[in-house]
């Protein structure tokens, strides 16, 4: 990995501490909105500037597989065709072989 790679799990682990396992040990007083902010949004930020930053690093590498196994993978989860482990391996499944079979389309 290179020092982008580590600043962003830095920085994504550092927040998931800060809003999923620091308020579990400390009591914070909050008014609801904030409330809102700290419980829904800010996770939810996280894990969508982590899908991003997963995507843009896979296309880079390779596009055709990246895409194709990422599309089948929201398919499955807009359709809710399969739980998250099977929709996992359907997607790196999908990758491995567009990798190793197609190599010259990546």
């Amino acid at each position: 990995m290179n020092d982008y790679a580590y600043m962003a799990v830095l920085a994504l682990l550092s927040t998931s501490l800060l809003v999923r396992i620091l308020p579990a040990f400390i009591n914070i007083r909050i008014n609801s909105s904030a409330k809102v902010w700290v419980e829904h949004i800010i996770p939810s930020a996280v894990f969508l500037n982590f899908i991003v930053y997963i995507v843009i690093q896979e296309v880079n590498v390779a596009p055709v597989p990246a895409i194709v196994s990422l599309f089948a993978v929201g398919l499955c989860a807009y359709f809710r065709i399969s739980g998250l482990i099977l929709t996992v391996v359907l997607g790196s499944v999908i990758y491995y072989f567009l990798v190793d079979f197609f190599g010259d389309i990546a």
